[in-house]
C-alpha cells in the first residue's frame, strides 16, 4: 500500500499469481489477495480478477475463499462493475447449489444485505427470472434459507413482491420443509402488504 512503483512489488504479484490456489485456502492468504486487489494497477486486478473467475467454484465453497467474493460484492467503490460482472455471472449459472451450500450461501447473504445494490439486483433479478421455481426447495435448506430471508431485504419492490407472492402460493408445499412455519411467519409479520 506505500510502495506503488510496479517495478518494486511485481514481485509480489507474481508470487500471488503463481500461488493463488493456496492463498485462497488460508485466512492470512485471503486478506493478501484483498489487499492486493485493492493495490493492484488494471492491469494486476484483470489478472486477479480472471484468476477469481477460473477458480469461483473452489473460492465460494471454501471457508476462507468465500470471504474474498464477499469483499469484492460489498467494497464495489475500488473496482467498477463492469469488471467484475463475468463473476457474478458464473455465480449466477450455479446459483440454486450455491444458495444450498454453507460458505457460499453466507457470499450471498452478506450481498443481498451489505452487498453493492448493482450486484445484488443483479443475482435477485437472476434468481427470480430463471429459478422461481427453486425457492421453496432453497428454503427448505439450512443456508438456503437465510440466504432467502436476507433476499427479502433487497430495495427492488417488484423482485420482492414475486418472491413472497411465489412463497405464499407454496405455503402448503413449504409447512412441509424443516424452516416452513418460520419463513410463513417471518412473511406474516414483516411483509404483509405483499399478500
Amino acid at each position: 500500500s506505500i510502495i506503488k512503483k510496479k517495478e518494486f512489488t511485481n514481485f509480489l504479484y507474481n508470487y500471488i499469481y503463481n500461488n493463488f490456489i493456496s492463498l485462497i485456502r488460508e485466512k492470512h492468504g485471503v486478506c493478501v489477495l484483498q489487499k492486493s486487489i485493492l493495490e493492484a494497477d488494471e492491469e494486476q486486478r484483470k489478472k486477479l480478477l480472471d484468476l477469481i473467475l477460473i477458480n469461483l467454484e473452489l473460492i465460494m465453497k471454501d471457508c476462507f475463499g468465500n470471504y474474498l467474493i464477499q469483499y469484492l460484492f460489498i467494497n464495489l467503490d475500488f473496482i467498477k462493475f463492469e469488471d467484475i460482472l463475468p463473476i457474478v455471472k458464473k455465480l449466477e449459472n450455479n446459483i440454486v447449489d450455491y444458495c444450498k451450500c454453507r460458505f457460499s450461501a453466507s457470499v450471498i447473504e452478506k450481498c443481498f444485505e451489505r452487498g453493492d445494490s448493482e450486484i445484488s439486483g443483479h443475482i435477485i433479478k437472476h434468481l427470480v427470472d430463471n429459478h422461481l421455481d427453486s425457492i421453496i426447495d432453497i428454503l427448505a435448506n439450512p443456508f438456503g434459507f437465510y440466504v432467502i430471508k436476507k433476499s427479502l431485504k433487497i430495495q427492488d419492490e417488484n423482485y420482492k413482491k414475486k418472491i413472497i407472492e411465489f412463497i405464499w402460493s407454496n405455503k402448503e408445499k413449504l409447512c412441509k420443509t424443516n424452516y416452513g412455519n418460520k419463513i410463513i411467519s417471518i412473511i406474516s409479520s414483516e411483509h404483509k402488504k405483499y399478500l
